[in-house]
């Protein structure tokens, strides 16, 4: 039986993002997390059967959308092939046919180091409180003895992708999914790309660059694919 006690820290968008400020130096001009990114144009294209589980415009239509590629944490200068650079992310905004948007957020690890906001803020205030020369047990270590889903997170990883275009991106979110027919499903989305999911070998990653510029990173993405294609699946299950 699980005794573990819920945090009973109150979290606020302020304190949240201090927590974030502790764990990778504080940002004044650049996001707190996930500040190392590059923003590209492209466009969703549903398959035949995506009207069959979802009315939703997107799910008929092809419509443009705005794609953001990232590296975790808030170091905006962080190496690419830095361990601390993973989970990457991938969020896109469709823009719908009747002017209005709707959101996906995304990153490359089938999971999720919290269950809420509370045990999410302490996760970074442990890892705040672990900097080099701190005794071990650090704090985030001891955090991870009662947190198994943090423990995961931390320590199942796959090696860095050759680009952000070849390793898989899995939903944050689950999401209702109603057709015409009202019938729902829940499901979970994974982006999988077309070309396979390729990844740098341990020689490899430390002589990789420790930063690509914008042009050079989107040429590097796109020559992945000539068309740069994802599969959209998704883990679902089906109700009445």
């Amino acid at each position: 039986m699980n005794t573990r006690k819920e945090p009973a820290m109150a979290t606020t968008p302020e304190s949240f993002v201090d927590a974030l400020n502790a764990a990778f130096g504080e940002q004044t001009t650049q996001r707190s997390a996930h500040a190392k990114g590059v923003v590209l144009l492209g466009k969703f294209v549903p398959s035949a059967e995506a009207a069959s589980v979802s009315k939703a415009l997107h799910f008929k239509h092809e419509v443009p959308v705005t794609v953001r590629f990232s590296a975790n944490t808030g170091m905006p200068k962080i190496a690419d092939a830095d361990p601390q650079a993973a989970p990457r992310g991938l969020a896109i905004r469709f823009r719908l046919p009747d002017g209005s948007d709707t959101d996906l957020v995304t990153h490359s690890y089938d999971g999720f180091p919290a269950k809420n906001p509370e045990e999410f803020q302490q996760f970074f205030l442990a890892l705040a409180g672990s900097k080099p020369g701190v005794p071990s047990p650090t704090p985030i270590e001891a955090f991870q003895e009662t947190h198994p889903a943090a423990k995961a997170f931390l320590t199942t990883r796959d090696p860095p992708p050759v680009s952000y275009a070849t390793t898989t991106y899995f939903g944050v979110n689950s999401f209702k999914f109603v057709n015409e027919k009202g019938a729902v499903t829940i499901g979970r989305y994974q982006l999988i790309p077309d070309a396979g999911r390729h990844f740098l070998s341990k020689d490899d990653s430390p002589r990789r660059r420790p930063t690509i510029s914008k042009t050079r990173f989107a040429s590097a993405l796109l020559m992945e694919r000539s068309d740069s294609r994802w599969c959209c699946s998704s883990q679902r299950r089906a109700t009445r």
